[in-house]
């Protein structure tokens, strides 16, 4: 499984991380993903990744779960089903949106 990347600052400018392995598709199965969110007063989850289907769903639905507000830019390599992933999670409960959406608003809120 790939490790699981957060913020340890809500800063952009700063390049501190904390990096933790995970052992199954969730991020949040076993590990301190959900206590981190909740020390920085994080509400809203930027997910991104390669498997549409698989991590990527599977943590964005565990985190809209425990009440985050989930904003989804993801691939997968095959698009059929990555868009029935995305038209699942965007009629239920995930802002689906591009990776260039996500770095706009990311160099946006950044200035404020």
């Amino acid at each position: 499984m790939q490790p699981f990347v957060s913020r340890s600052q809500t800063s952009l400018d700063t390049l501190d991380f904390i990096i933790k392995s995970k052992t199954r598709y969730d991020a949040f199965y076993k590990t301190e993903l959900n206590s981190l969110l909740i020390s920085l007063g994080i509400e809203t989850l930027i997910i991104s990744g390669v498997r549409t289907n698989l991590c990527c769903e599977t943590t964005a639905r565990r985190g809209f779960d425990k009440n985050y507000d989930i904003v989804f830019a993801t691939a997968t390599e095959n698009q059929k089903m990555h868009e029935a992933t995305l038209l699942n999670m965007e009629y239920g409960w995930a802002k689906i949106v591009t990776a260039i959406d996500v770095i706009e608003w990311l160099a946006h809120i950044g200035k404020t």
